[in-house]
């Protein structure tokens, strides 16, 4: 049975350097990037591996992100 929602945490990076994302990726952690059709800044984040396979395996259809600190 799928879960209704998955609550995603994440953390904001301030760092966008190659070596920065090349460490963090070896820590686990995989960037991307947050666009809202509501604002036209984007906001880059990290979410750690584990979390993202929890969510995948959770089959929910929808997801709340939580941001470590807010935007």
């Amino acid at each position: 049975m799928a879960v209704a929602e998955f609550k995603l945490e994440i953390n904001k990076r301030e760092d966008q350097n190659n070596s920065v994302l090349k460490q963090r990726r070896r820590e686990g952690k995989i960037p991307g990037i947050y666009y809202s059709h509501a604002s036209k800044d984007s906001v880059p984040f990290f979410i750690e591996e584990s979390e993202l396979h929890n969510a995948q395996k959770s089959d929910a259809r929808l997801y709340k992100i939580n941001v470590g600190g807010g935007l």
